[in-house]
């Protein structure tokens, strides 16, 4: 396409400034968008007893050696060690929230917590309310807490944690 042809011939006339005729890539509506590969998750665990647990922490690979500490803890205490649980840090994971569907097709589970990693647009369950433990229609459970971090430094966090552990683990 010329100059001429690209209906653009006369703005020299108008700008004193160099132009310059920029393309939009074309998409059609049926070309499939490249999407991240969801099937090779990095995950820490065996997950033996189908816990899935989700994290948001930086400049680690899966959970800080504190935080770490903490988490075993909290599943010594429901008698679960990291053998038993999957986790997942989702900072290291090309995630969206619209993908979460996907990545939990990916990784058998029945109990899922969620320390810190916030569900605003989750497109799963409706445990949107902290510390409640809420289950799908196929009897999945699910847990939203504070980050493991938060949990560290608040005693009232923790006891709101602990009688949703109890519930979920031990009623």
């Amino acid at each position: 396409m010329t100059e001429a042809d690209d209906g653009l011939h006369f703005l020299p006339f108008f700008l004193k400034e160099p132009i310059y005729s920029i393309k939009e890539p074309s998409f059609s509506p049926g070309q499939a968008e490249t999407k991240p590969d969801l099937s090779n998750i990095p995950v820490l665990g065996g997950n033996k007893k189908k816990v899935l647990i989700l994290v948001e922490e930086n400049h680690t690979a899966f959970i800080s050696q504190t935080n770490e500490q903490l988490l075993q803890n909290i599943l010594n205490a429901v008698a679960l060690s990291l053998e038993d649980v999957a986790l997942i840090n989702l900072k290291n994971v090309p995630f969206e929230p619209a993908m979460l569907p996907e990545i939990l097709k990916n990784i058998p589970f029945q109990i899922f917590i969620s320390f810190g990693a916030e569900p605003d647009a989750w497109p799963i369950s409706n445990f949107f309310v902290k510390y409640t433990v809420s289950s799908d229609d196929t009897r999945r459970k699910f847990l939203l807490a504070d980050s493991l971090n938060d949990l560290r430094q608040d005693p009232l966090k923790k006891k709101k944690l602990w009688q949703s552990l109890q519930e979920l683990f031990l009623g």
